[in-house]
């Protein structure tokens, strides 16, 4: 279940709290309301001990609770400073630089009797140029004391105090108003001052403060009610003044705003505003969107409702009269509707901070100390039990291995040939392993030999050490327990047979290319042979190998191509070629060969 957060609006009119729970489906949990009646204008002692009083009867409304946690509350007055300034883009780390020197510049006491904060809202184009908004607030400590000072009484330390523009501004976010295109207007009404937000398109373009409210609005629908006692101010009771003019306080928001309007209009290059939504205290007055539209012409007026879309299963019964409220809980519900780590403006004092932290890291540490010790207790535990097992499964296994110790020792000697078997094993695939293939070398020579030649002779020479089976001397062996490759040459004598000595050469040297160009074979050279050409009788002494199906003849028969009818005269000549058994196919047999 998520945390709840409780908004805590506190007015010199009224005050309300609202407790709200976040996820996917937001939830009004509870709600409280308490007014504040004067006959005349209250002290601030007055005034401070009337809110106390009154937010003793909203809270009594939340469930019981032994403590309040996610508290966040408001300040509001002619104390509060907030602006919404535009800067060029610029490295977050440098922001607050800038921001120091604008609360420095727009201070009318020192910066250290303030309390600032800022958030950067979202980047903007102003006169075609990029610019990046900024919400500063800045507030006098004492005010920020006083209202934390009320919340102590009962016992609140507030994880987040805000102000009326970051509740109206996290309250719209959640709506569809926010989302539009069109620009559209908010008042918010106050019990002495009128907050103005310009939205659209997801984006705050402009915020004021109107130093005028609620209690100023009502002395003129008090003035018409010479007799009949006090005048109810809740919703849609008439009576009452019958024109703008007659209302002053409303009547002077109304020039601001249109001031406010053709501001945005010639900052941003807007266009006009059509739509103007209230809420806060001054909804309380009877047929206050009328005034509004009588003193803003051409300007739909609507009543702003920040529970649309909210679940309010939880309230029951209490449902209806929420959603005729709604427009007076607008900040109240903005300030419970995100978690204070993530409250835009938060201006709670450092040291009261760093209280809230001190308190927490004790808890959190006190807490895992007792988790910690709870946790080693029960590990103790369970170690003992599986300590008591593993004995107890140790004591079977050794009275097993007593039954088998005999065998085992038999075993013992059978493992000593095994090893010996495998090392024998072992030095056979060291000596095989880089081995050619004969039968394949055998047919691929075969297949090269021309017509009316013989084999004579065919030697085979392992060479000394080669990785590749390159280089190495003629003669030299690597040894059998030599793991690298080793070469191989090979040297083929035989006869030629031709009618001519041109054809004779010409035989002989096609044999040559046919060695060179197979895979088999590299560095293929010719050996020059001192003995001449000669003359033979026509006896047809060798004959044809098609056909043999004998590997072991292959060597001796199957390298025979010579024709049959060899007659007299015919012009004779011995050959010997070298070439090395080192071709690209012949290595990937061997690989293949493992």
């Amino acid at each position: 279940m998520a945390k709840t957060v409780i908004g805590i609006d506190i007015d010199a009119s009224s005050v309300k709290v609202i407790e709200i729970e976040p996820g996917k489906e937001t939830a009004v949990k509870a709600f409280g309301i308490s007014h504040l009646e004067f006959k005349e204008k209250p002290s601030d002692e007055e005034l401070v001990r009337a809110q106390t009083e009154a937010l003793s009867e909203a809270i009594a409304s939340l469930p019981p609770r032994k403590k309040f946690d996610n508290v966040v509350s408001l300040v509001s007055g002619r104390e509060v400073r907030t602006r919404i300034l535009s800067f060029p883009p610029m490295p977050r780390k440098e922001v607050a630089g800038v921001v120091e020197r604008e609360v420095r510049k727009d201070a009318a006491v020192p910066i250290e009797d303030l309390i600032y904060d800022y958030s950067l809202l979202r980047m903007v184009r102003e006169r075609g140029q990029d610019k990046q908004q900024v919400m500063i607030v800045s507030v006098n400590r004492d005010l920020v004391f006083e209202n934390i000072g009320v919340l102590r009484t009962f016992g609140i330390l507030p994880a987040a105090i805000s102000t009326s523009s970051t509740g109206l501004y996290s309250a719209l976010a959640r709506t569809p108003l926010w989302s539009g295109e069109e620009a559209v207007g908010l008042v918010d009404i106050g019990a002495n001052i009128c907050t103005m937000l310009i939205f659209g398109s997801e984006t705050l373009y402009f915020q004021r403060e109107i130093f005028t409210g609620y209690n100023e609005m009502k002395a003129a629908f008090e003035e018409g009610e010479e007799e009949g006692g006090e005048m109810d101010f809740g919703p849609g009771v008439g009576g009452g003044p019958s024109s703008i003019e007659e209302i002053p306080a409303l009547q002077r928001v109304a020039t601001e705003l249109k001031r406010s309007f053709l501001y945005y209009k010639q900052q941003f290059r807007g266009n006009i505003i059509k739509k103007l939504y209230v809420s806060g205290e001054g909804t309380r007055l009877p047929r206050v969107d009328e005034f509004l539209a009588e003193g803003l012409e051409d300007v739909e007026i609507n009543l702003f409702n920040p529970v649309e879309g909210l679940n309010l299963e939880a309230l029951g019964s209490q449902a209806t009269e929420l959603e005729t409220l709604a427009p007076r809980f607008a900040t109240c519900i903005g300030l419970a509707l995100e978690p204070p780590k993530l409250i835009r403006i938060n201006l709670v004092p450092p040291e009261i901070k760093a209280q809230a932290y001190i308190a927490i890291k004790r808890f959190v540490y006190s807490g895992l100390v007792v988790f910690v010790i709870g946790i080693l207790a029960i590990a103790y535990m369970l170690l003992k039990s599986e300590r008591n097992k593993a004995r107890d499964a140790y004591d079977i296994e050794r009275g097993k291995y007593e039954e088998l110790k005999p065998g085992l020792e038999e075993l013992k000697g059978v493992n000593g040939q095994i090893a010996r078997y495998q090392s024998y094993s072992d030095l056979l695939n060291k000596l095989t392993k880089n081995e050619p293939l004969w039968t394949d070398v055998y047919e691929n020579i075969g297949t090269l030999v021309s017509e009316n030649m013989h084999l004579d002779n065919l030697k085979i020479n392992r060479l000394g050490q080669s990785t590749k089976g390159r280089g190495g001397r003629r003669g030299m062996t690597s040894g059998p327990g030599v793991e690298s490759s080793a070469g191989w040459e090979m040297v083929v004598e035989g006869y030629a047979y031709d009618d001519s000595q041109v054809g004779l050469q010409e035989r002989i040297t096609r044999f040559l290319n046919r060695l060179q160009e197979s895979p088999f074979f590299e560095k293929v050279y010719l050996d020059p042979l001192d003995e001449t050409v000669e003359r033979v009788k026509g006896d047809p002494i060798l004959t044809s190998s098609k056909g043999a199906k004998d590997p072991e003849r292959l060597l001796t028969e199957a390298l025979t191509t010579i024709y049959s009818d060899v007659v007299d005269g015919t012009y004779k000549q011995k050959f010997r070629i070298f070439c090395r058994l080192e071709g690209q196919a012949y290595w990937d047999l061997v690989r293949r060969r493992g």
